[in-house]
């Protein structure tokens, strides 16, 4: 019974933070009545480290089991093989329980890992269609933003497991007595050739799997002038990858039909066949395109490419069908024009949101524990006119803290949230050179217009920290609305 409570005790340490991670998690999404995504998250990510968890178990099993069951009987004990027969002897009667081990350990480490990727296989399963094609290859774009991403996950997963069983494979082999580099005439024992040839052959198949999908991934490449499929993409690339399906068929071809024949001359060579080509095609040709082709005369060469991603800008934000009209300069300005647009001159700006920002930290932070993350640019009707302002939220930063104050109880319960909004003018400056507040403060006072007297407490911001915090509990949240603080 001791030694049950003890495990239990060791368990439940070890799992506390992934208990406490759950339980939170399930508490807010029942707090915002949105169980069901939850059990939607979970149920994926349960479903995934099974389906994969369970897949690369049996495949490293399966591997292990066939090397176990097709090793020598009569290994030849060289004196190089000495400390080898050693180890064979003495692991000869657990095998099957290593066996088990190693696969429910990868497996379930691989598991663990691909329940991470619940989101690109939820987007994967749930895949629409946007009704509009990509110029290149002529795939609906919800292609590209819910298949592509789960179809490149599985082929990594793939080539990783599979080169992953391939060298426990290989060292099975040797510890058995499969492989014995030290022998004059047979190295690689049939049945060993046969079987390695096979997992190289499955190896090959799915990286020419990745050069298909690496095809779609040049709409994303950032080659050119812009983001996209590039003239070199197109023109080089693009050919590239068509061939090294095609050398990719032929390794495979020669990998298999090693199994036939006696050496290494054809794998190696199939192997050294695809690097090379990798390089040359990969490598070395688009760079030569790009360098003697395209730089020379790039707006040129480019223009179709930047004209398909202004389409695609214009379609993403809306703005296929927007006129376009031409102000064309002209310098007979007078003052009954400047009159006329003396509301838009009087908005003009005299900051620079990126250097005021520094402004705000240094004047309006007041407390080590508040930070202005950027300024932004609104407008607000003030004294019956619209008037652009900059404005800026005064977030929390625990981390401006003491290191001493840095408790759990102060960074989670008491120091919850930042405080106010920080305003000024675009286009004036008071005697000293600093900024004309419209809001300003602790507590907030200025413009009516800009309603300082609203709810101040900021929870939610451009920051990231603090990642979550507790309100509505009995410990005092730090407000300077309140009279005690």
């Amino acid at each position: 019974m001791g030694t049950v409570v003890v495990v239990a005790v060791v368990l439940l340490f070890l799992f506390s933070n992934r208990i406490a991670t759950f339980l939170t998690e399930l508490w807010w999404f029942d707090a915002i009545d949105a169980r069901s995504v939850f059990t939607t998250i979970l149920g994926s990510q349960v479903l995934l480290a099974l389906v994969f968890g369970v897949f690369l178990a049996l495949l490293v099993a399966g591997n292990l089991i066939y090397v176990w069951r097709t090793r020598p009987f009569f290994v030849p004990t060289t004196p190089q093989q000495a400390i080898v027969e050693r180890y064979r002897q003495m692991i000869d009667p657990y095998v099957p329980w290593v066996i088990g081990a190693l696969a429910l350990l990868f497996g379930f480490t691989s598991g663990a890992a691909v329940a991470s990727q619940w989101e690109p296989y939820l987007l994967w399963r749930n895949a629409q269609e946007f009704g509009m094609a990509d110029p290149q290859f002529g795939r609906d774009i919800g292609f590209y933003v819910f298949t592509l991403p789960w179809l490149s996950f599985v082929q990594t997963w793939l080539f990783t497991s599979v080169l992953l069983v391939t060298l426990l494979t290989v060292g099975a082999h040797y510890l058995l007595g499969g492989i014995r580099p030290e022998s004059r005439t047979d190295k690689l024992l049939p049945n060993v050739k046969a079987h390695l040839s096979v997992l190289l052959a499955l190896l090959l198949a799915i990286r020419a799997w990745g050069y298909w999908l690496d095809r779609y991934m040049l709409n994303y490449s950032p080659r050119g002038t812009v983001t996209g499929a590039s003239f070199t993409d197109v023109n080089a690339e693009l050919p590239a990858l068509y061939l090294l399906l095609g050398v990719s068929a032929i390794a495979i071809l020669m990998v298999l039909a090693s199994i036939r024949r006696r050496g290494f001359l054809l794998p190696g060579a199939a192997i050294a066949l695809l690097v090379l080509a990798s390089i040359l095609l990969q490598g070395a040709y688009p760079a030569a395109i790009q360098r003697l082709r395209v730089d020379p005369q790039e707006l040129a060469r480019e223009a179709p490419f930047i004209e398909r991603n202004i389409e695609a800008t214009r379609a993403a934000f809306g703005l296929a069908d927007a006129e376009i009209a031409q102000f064309p300069v002209t310098d007979d300005l007078d003052e009954a024009e400047v009159e006329e647009n003396e509301v838009t001159l009087q908005n003009v700006r005299l900051w620079d949101p990126a250097v005021l920002a520094t402004t705000y930290a240094q004047l309006q932070a007041l407390r080590p524990y508040y930070q202005f993350v950027d300024v932004d640019v609104d407008r607000y009707v003030i004294d019956g006119a619209v008037r652009q302002v900059m404005l800026s939220a005064r977030e929390l930063q625990v981390e401006g803290l003491e290191q001493s104050a840095q408790s759990w109880q102060n960074t989670r319960l008491t120091y919850t949230h930042g405080f106010g909004v920080v305003a000024s003018q675009v286009n004036t400056s008071d005697d000293e050179g600093q900024p004309v507040f419209l809001v300003r403060d602790i507590p907030p006072r200025g413009v009516e217009e800009l309603d300082p007297e609203a709810e101040p407490g900021i929870y939610y911001g451009e920051s990231a920290t603090p990642a979550y915090s507790i309100v509505r509990t009995d410990e005092r949240e730090l407000d300077y609305e309140d009279p005690e603080t």
